[in-house]
């Protein structure tokens, strides 16, 4: 597994921009991955897409064939100052550890200028793990709570 540092990401722009030019936080050849990882041309875009997993390229098809979406921004990082504040607040432990940048699956932009934010599990059944919900819960907090956007 290829490890980038967080300077290094930021640097290069990941997790900026958006339509052609965004950068995803993630990228494919990154990750160790169980499921299937996938790199789809975007055809409303042109911009290759980072997609960590069969159930986030079935969603990223779903979303994309959406014609009153304006963009998909995947594997899109969060304010690591606001995940830990978060992680503190609720005596959650920060996922990996303290310098490791939370992401979501998908941020959305609609024509109409309305924003969501999407999560993509492989199966109802991690949703029994009780870490899988905290991450969650500090993913949720994150956009409604501080970014105003419903996830």
């Amino acid at each position: 597994m290829l490890s980038i540092k967080n300077d290094t990401k930021i640097n290069e722009g990941r997790g900026k921009g958006s339509g052609a030019s965004y950068l995803p936080w993630i990228q494919t050849r990154e990750i160790s991955s169980v499921g299937t990882c996938s790199n789809p041309k975007d055809w409303k875009t042109g911009r290759t897409v980072e997609l960590l997993s069969q159930g986030e390229a079935y969603y990223w098809h779903i979303l994309r064939w959406n014609d009153e979406i304006e963009d998909i921004r995947e594997q899109y990082p969060l304010d690591l100052e606001t995940t830990l504040e978060i992680c503190d607040d609720y005596n959650v432990k920060h996922p990996r550890n303290r310098h490791t940048y939370m992401t979501s699956d998908f941020y959305v932009t609609y024509k109409d200028g309305k924003e969501k934010v999407f999560s993509v599990k492989p199966s109802r059944n991690v949703l029994k793990k009780k870490r899988a919900k905290e991450k969650l819960a500090v993913e949720k907090v994150y956009w409604e709570k501080f970014r105003h956007v419903p996830f």
